[in-house]
C-alpha cells in the first residue's frame, strides 16, 4: 500500500504559481515497490512560465480513493524547482504544495505547444 504524502517543512518557500489544467491517474506496475502489484500513479498537465508541461508523480499516491480525486485540484497551485534538468525542461522535479499542507514531488515527462 502506498504511503501517505509528506507535510511541507516549515519555513518551505513555494515561490511558483503553476496551473493545473488535466489530472490522470495511472496504474503503472513497474514501480518495482510490491512484487506482482501495480500502483496508481498521477499524471498532471500543467503551465509554467507559458509552457505546458506533462508530469508524473515520483511517488505512489494513497489508495484511499477520496485522496486519489481530491489530491490535485483545476487551477493555480503552489511549487517550487528541486531539480533544473540541463538543456531541456524534461526531467525537471517539482515539489506541489497542496491544500492539505502535504507535498506532492513530480517530474517532467512531456511537453506540448
Amino acid at each position: 500500500m502506498a504511503q501517505e504524502l509528506p507535510y511541507a517543512k516549515p519555513g518551505m518557500d513555494y515561490p511558483m504559481v503553476v496551473h493545473v489544467y488535466g489530472v490522470h491517474i495511472r496504474a503503472d506496475c513497474s514501480l518495482g515497490h510490491w512484487e506482482g502489484q501495480c500502483a496508481d500513479v498521477l499524471f498532471a498537465d500543467i503551465t509554467s512560465n507559458g509552457r505546458k508541461l506533462e508530469l508524473v508523480s515520483s511517488d505512489a499516491i494513497p489508495e484511499d480513493p477520496y485522496n486519489k480525486t481530491r489530491l490535485l485540484s483545476f487551477g493555480d497551485v503552489h511549487a517550487r524547482v528541486l531539480k533544473n534538468a540541463p538543456g531541456t525542461e524534461l526531467g525537471d522535479e517539482y515539489e506541489f504544495l497542496l491544500p492539505n499542507r502535504r507535498v506532492l514531488k513530480c517530474v517532467v515527462v512531456g511537453m506540448t505547444e
